[in-house]
Protein backbone atom coordinates (compact mmCIF):
# COMPACT_ATOMS: atom_id res chain seq x y z
CA UNK A 1 0.00 0.00 0.00
CA UNK A 2 1.51 3.26 -1.12
CA UNK A 3 2.41 5.56 1.75
CA UNK A 4 2.05 2.84 4.38
CA UNK A 5 4.89 2.53 6.90
CA UNK A 6 7.41 -0.26 6.40
CA UNK A 7 7.53 -3.20 8.78
CA UNK A 8 10.68 -1.71 10.33
CA UNK A 9 8.88 1.60 10.98
CA UNK A 10 5.78 -0.13 12.34
CA UNK A 11 7.74 -2.45 14.57
CA UNK A 12 9.83 0.42 15.90
CA UNK A 13 6.58 2.15 16.92
CA UNK A 14 5.56 -0.98 18.83
CA UNK A 15 8.93 -1.15 20.58
CA UNK A 16 8.82 2.57 21.39
CA UNK A 17 5.32 2.19 22.83
CA UNK A 18 6.39 -0.80 24.96
CA UNK A 19 9.43 1.15 26.19
CA UNK A 20 11.18 -2.00 27.42
CA UNK A 21 8.11 -3.38 29.17
CA UNK A 22 6.97 -6.92 28.34
CA UNK A 23 4.51 -7.53 25.54
CA UNK A 24 1.37 -9.55 26.26
CA UNK A 25 -0.68 -11.53 23.75
CA UNK A 26 -3.16 -14.39 23.79
CA UNK A 27 -1.29 -17.41 22.43
CA UNK A 28 1.87 -15.32 22.46
CA UNK A 29 3.97 -18.08 20.89
CA UNK A 30 2.12 -17.45 17.63
CA UNK A 31 2.42 -13.66 17.80
CA UNK A 32 6.09 -13.69 18.75
CA UNK A 33 6.74 -16.13 15.92
CA UNK A 34 5.08 -13.73 13.49
CA UNK A 35 7.18 -10.81 14.81
CA UNK A 36 10.33 -12.91 14.56
CA UNK A 37 9.53 -14.07 11.02
CA UNK A 38 8.63 -10.55 9.87
CA UNK A 39 11.94 -9.26 11.21
CA UNK A 40 13.83 -12.08 9.53
CA UNK A 41 12.06 -11.49 6.19
CA UNK A 42 12.82 -7.76 6.42
CA UNK A 43 16.47 -8.25 7.36
CA UNK A 44 15.93 -6.74 10.82
CA UNK A 45 17.72 -8.21 13.83
CA UNK A 46 15.37 -9.78 16.35
CA UNK A 47 14.82 -7.37 19.19
CA UNK A 48 15.48 -8.19 22.82
CA UNK A 49 11.96 -8.34 24.27
CA UNK A 50 10.16 -10.22 26.99
CA UNK A 51 6.58 -11.37 26.70
CA UNK A 52 3.77 -13.08 28.57
CA UNK A 53 0.86 -15.12 27.32
CA UNK A 54 -2.67 -14.42 28.50
CA UNK A 55 -3.66 -17.94 27.35
CA UNK A 56 -1.16 -19.52 29.77
CA UNK A 57 -2.28 -17.10 32.48
CA UNK A 58 -5.95 -17.97 31.89
CA UNK A 59 -5.17 -21.69 32.18
CA UNK A 60 -3.52 -21.02 35.53
CA UNK A 61 -6.44 -18.92 36.74
CA UNK A 62 -9.80 -20.37 35.61
CA UNK A 63 -11.30 -23.73 34.78
CA UNK A 64 -12.93 -23.11 31.40
CA UNK A 65 -14.41 -25.30 28.65
CA UNK A 66 -12.09 -23.48 26.21
CA UNK A 67 -9.25 -21.03 26.67
CA UNK A 68 -9.88 -19.22 23.39
CA UNK A 69 -9.86 -15.48 23.85
CA UNK A 70 -13.66 -14.95 24.02
CA UNK A 71 -13.95 -17.49 26.87
CA UNK A 72 -10.93 -16.18 28.76
CA UNK A 73 -12.00 -12.53 28.55
CA UNK A 74 -15.51 -13.45 29.73
CA UNK A 75 -14.02 -15.28 32.74
CA UNK A 76 -12.04 -12.10 33.46
CA UNK A 77 -15.30 -10.14 33.65
CA UNK A 78 -15.01 -8.35 30.34
CA UNK A 79 -16.12 -8.79 26.75
CA UNK A 80 -14.56 -8.69 23.33
CA UNK A 81 -16.60 -6.72 20.84
CA UNK A 82 -14.84 -7.48 17.56
CA UNK A 83 -12.84 -10.71 17.92
CA UNK A 84 -9.91 -10.95 15.47
CA UNK A 85 -9.71 -7.17 15.12
CA UNK A 86 -6.16 -6.48 16.36
CA UNK A 87 -7.03 -3.64 18.72
CA UNK A 88 -9.97 -5.51 20.23
CA UNK A 89 -7.89 -8.67 20.69
CA UNK A 90 -5.07 -6.69 22.33
CA UNK A 91 -7.51 -5.07 24.73
CA UNK A 92 -9.08 -8.45 25.51
CA UNK A 93 -5.67 -10.01 26.25
CA UNK A 94 -4.96 -7.11 28.60
CA UNK A 95 -8.35 -7.63 30.26
CA UNK A 96 -7.52 -11.32 30.81
CA UNK A 97 -4.29 -10.33 32.59
CA UNK A 98 -6.07 -7.65 34.63
CA UNK A 99 -8.75 -10.16 35.64
CA UNK A 100 -6.10 -12.67 36.69
CA UNK A 101 -4.33 -10.00 38.75
CA UNK A 102 -7.60 -9.45 40.64
CA UNK A 103 -8.27 -13.17 41.13
CA UNK A 104 -4.79 -13.82 42.49
CA UNK A 105 -4.67 -10.63 44.59
CA UNK A 106 -1.50 -9.22 43.04
CA UNK A 107 -0.80 -5.92 41.32
CA UNK A 108 2.05 -6.62 38.89
CA UNK A 109 2.60 -8.96 35.97
CA UNK A 110 5.83 -10.09 37.61
CA UNK A 111 4.02 -11.11 40.81
CA UNK A 112 1.25 -12.82 38.83
CA UNK A 113 3.71 -14.92 36.83
CA UNK A 114 5.86 -15.72 39.88
CA UNK A 115 2.84 -16.81 41.89
CA UNK A 116 1.71 -19.13 39.11
CA UNK A 117 5.24 -20.48 38.42
CA UNK A 118 5.21 -19.08 34.89
CA UNK A 119 8.46 -17.83 33.43
CA UNK A 120 8.37 -14.79 31.15
CA UNK A 121 9.09 -15.60 27.50
CA UNK A 122 12.05 -13.94 25.85
CA UNK A 123 13.02 -13.13 22.29
CA UNK A 124 16.60 -12.07 21.67
CA UNK A 125 18.88 -11.94 18.66
CA UNK A 126 19.10 -15.48 17.37
CA UNK A 127 17.14 -17.17 20.15
CA UNK A 128 13.75 -17.48 21.74
CA UNK A 129 12.75 -19.08 25.03
CA UNK A 130 9.13 -19.70 25.83
CA UNK A 131 7.36 -19.46 29.11
CA UNK A 132 7.27 -22.44 31.39
CA UNK A 133 5.22 -23.45 34.37
CA UNK A 134 5.27 -26.45 36.62
CA UNK A 135 1.48 -26.49 36.22
CA UNK A 136 0.94 -25.19 32.68
CA UNK A 137 0.43 -27.51 29.74
CA UNK A 138 0.79 -24.84 27.07
CA UNK A 139 2.88 -24.37 25.09
CA UNK A 140 4.22 -27.89 24.79
CA UNK A 141 7.96 -28.17 25.28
Amino acid sequence: MQGAPTWEESFQRILDFAAGRPLVAHNAAFDIGVLRDACTASGIAWPDISYACSLVIARQTWSLPSYRLPYAVKAAGSTILDHHEPGADARAAADVVLGALRVHGVTTLHDLLAGRNIRMGRLAAGSRSGYRSTRAVWPPE
